[in-house]
């Protein structure tokens, strides 16, 4: 059996003189846009294939842990690069990261291999596609009444509608678990920056909570933020706060269950 064509590359060009795109990002963005820009073209030239499926969550949360940035931050740069043309627009649109400038930049890698350059996926591969099942009849005598093929074929039927169906609530209970570390991660996030160097611990935490536990992280995050600014005035950024990894692998989402107001400094009996 032939080896597979490696479709990787170990470094990519670097130029000194930076064009537009890392222009407008650095103008946008300052170091963040600089620095995100160059570890999704690290990521670009180590995925098979130079294709990153935002689609995939465990692809997404990689990404977000390498940039040090948060979901929507991240997002909102790939638009913009997607608009420069710098990346794909109508393959980014579906979620995929696909850079044909990389791969041209990256050419003589494999001229040296002497195979071809990866090819733009074809978009069409991308969507969702629902192959219709094939019924086939176990009856030998298909002609003889009492072999008849109904039976075979309802329930065949229905084994194949109750395998979509488990398999979109798996797909669904993915993305909203991807949504509930996003949003956990984003609050901890924009509370202090500090907390972005620890994205891939809290998220290989998170991964193993059960369930009904992933379901609380949001709501725990939210009251502990709000109590710790109630608690320490003199530090309203957080710069002493509890970090997201040991907010997760303390359990500690647990113990702010119950809502935290705002501390106006209102006193409810004396009325001022």
């Amino acid at each position: 059996m032939a080896r597979p064509k490696k479709q990787t590359v170990d470094y990519f060009p670097h130029y000194v003189n930076s064009g537009k795109t890392l222009f407008i990002l650095e103008k946008r963005y300052e170091n963040n846009g600089y620095a995100f820009w160059f570890k999704v073209l690290e990521l670009l030239g180590s995925t098979n294939g130079h294709i990153i499926d935002s689609r995939n969550p465990d692809e997404w949360e990689f990404l977000l842990a390498k940039t040090l940035v948060s979901d929507s931050l991240a997002r909102e740069m790939l638009d913009l690069l997607a608009k420069l043309n710098a990346i794909d627009l109508e393959l980014w649109n579906l979620g995929i990261i696909w850079g044909t400038n990389f791969v041209e930049n990256v050419a003589d890698v494999y001229k040296n291999r002497k195979i071809g350059m990866p090819k733009k996926p074809d978009i069409n591969s991308f969507y969702e596609q629902k192959p219709e099942q094939e019924i086939v009849s176990t009856s030998r005598n298909p002609e003889s009444p009492e072999f008849s093929t109904q039976p075979t074929d309802i329930n065949s039927q229905s084994k194949v509608k109750e395998s979509k169906v488990n398999q979109s609530k798996v797909k669904e209970s993915k993305t909203n678990n991807q949504e509930l570390f996003s949003r956990f991660f984003e609050l901890f996030s924009n509370f202090n920056k500090k907390n972005n160097s620890k994205r891939a611990m809290a998220l290989k935490v998170f991964i193993d909570l059960p369930q009904f536990q992933k379901e609380l992280i949001v709501k725990g995050a939210e009251n502990y933020i709000q109590d710790y600014k109630n608690t320490h005035l003199n530090d309203l950024v957080g710069d002493y706060s509890v970090n997201p990894y040991d907010f997760l692998d303390n359990v500690m989402f647990m113990n702010y269950q119950e809502e935290v107001k705002v501390d106006t400094g209102y006193d409810e009996e004396l009325g001022f």
